[in-house]
């Protein structure tokens, strides 16, 4: 999303001027950073970077002293922030594409590691990673994870973006022979479609991935899955 529209000239000349006063190793982490979010954890920073935290402490200072970063109003359990989201932009959008799919791929397995207990909250923000990773395998199954997160808080938004990123995600993997998605994983997304459709009102949507839900149940005897298919379908209707 941060590539999707440009920014006036004039702004990105003032953001770039500020950039430029950055030393090389600063200017790295902030890379590193600008791809973790507007905030960002120095531990999480510091796998990403594969440096100390007591060095990305340091380089956090120095970005605070030229005005790029920020330790003043981070969200609770975050420990610092660019000074403005512009600023952010500026740096993702000046990342080389095949550096920054690797720096969203180092994300999503340091925020994994970072959060061993916390794994419903950031399901989403990991499923984001890896989609922007190319990762479309792991981007399935963080998605399912976020889906189920958002709709069991009845967060219906969030789960419609979770579970319309498991659906390209799994798009992309039926594409490949050697690696499409096990029947079960695909009657769970269809279900997932199903209830997500049926809960934001778009119900010839939700009836007709039951619909493929029980075609698909039915082809590998599943019956549990049909019988459960079947019902969801009698509701939708």
């Amino acid at each position: 999303s941060l590539n999707q529209s440009r920014l006036p000239e004039s702004i990105v000349m003032a953001a770039q001027a500020k950039l430029d006063r950055l030393s090389d190793e600063v200017r790295e982490m902030a890379e590193c950073a600008a791809v973790l979010g507007d905030e960002f954890r120095v531990d999480t920073l510091a796998q990403v970077t594969g440096k100390p935290e007591e060095e990305i402490e340091d380089l956090l200072l120095e970005g605070v002293r030229n005005g790029v970063l920020s330790d003043r109003g981070v969200a609770a359990g975050d420990d610092g922030r660019f000074y403005q989201t512009i600023l952010r932009r500026v740096v993702y959008v000046g990342i080389s594409p095949r550096r920054r799919k690797r720096l969203h791929l180092i994300a999503a397995q340091a925020i994994e590691a970072t959060h061993p207990h916390e794994a419903e909250r950031i399901a989403e923000a990991i499923s984001v990673h890896y989609e922007a990773a190319g990762d479309a395998r792991k981007t399935f199954d963080w998605s399912m994870r976020a889906w189920q997160a958002a709709s069991s808080r009845w967060n219906w938004s969030e789960a419609m973006s979770c579970i319309e990123r498991a659906n390209q995600a799994a798009t992309e993997l039926n594409g490949r022979g050697e690696t499409q998605l096990e029947t079960v994983d695909k009657i769970k997304l269809l279900f997932g479609v199903g209830e997500t459709y049926y809960a934001t009102g778009r119900l010839k949507e939700s009836e007709t991935a039951y619909n493929e839900a029980i075609t698909l149940a039915r082809t590998v005897n599943d019956r549990g899955a049909l019988a459960m298919a079947l019902l969801q379908q009698g509701q939708t209707r």
